[in-house]
């Protein structure tokens, strides 16, 4: 089945809607320079102490990071159209746990790790999908 990306006006929450924007488009020049001298640890601070709507840091770190987080998607998974939904997922993952993020680690490794323990849910849920079509018989038509 063929997925075109995520557009961003679909119908869906704003953790959604703001990783799709951030997905389809670069955060050209609505990144403030501030922002792009900052480490990825000073952002992720900065996201634990931002007010709640105030999503600059995480952008920043998403435009960091989108490209190659997707292009590991889409590696793991084998599937242009899969990658597109599986980063989206992943980062939206990541901006719900970032409060929970212990900086014990670099914000990168911490990244990679939410994204490949997602990624590897996902193949495991394909596999075990693959595998009950091939197992199940074909219902036969309504007479």
């Amino acid at each position: 089945m063929l997925r075109a990306p995520p557009s961003p006006t679909a119908q869906m929450s704003g953790e959604a809607l703001f990783v799709t924007k951030s997905l389809s488009r670069r955060f050209k020049a609505s990144q403030p320079d501030a922002l792009l001298d900052l480490s990825d640890e000073q952002l992720v601070q900065q996201c634990g102490s931002a007010r709640e709507g105030d999503t600059r840091a995480f952008e920043e770190l998403v435009r960091r990071y989108e490209a190659r987080v997707r292009a590991n998607c889409r590696y793991l998974s084998g599937s242009e159209e899969d990658s597109w939904d599986l980063a989206q997922e992943v980062l939206m993952r990541a901006y719900r746990a970032i409060g929970r993020f212990e900086q014990q680690a670099l914000f990168r490794t911490w990244l990679w790790r939410v994204k490949a323990n997602h990624c590897l849910n996902y193949l495991e849920r394909r596999r075990v999908r693959e595998r009950e079509e091939i197992v199940s018989p074909p219902t036969p038509p309504p007479a």
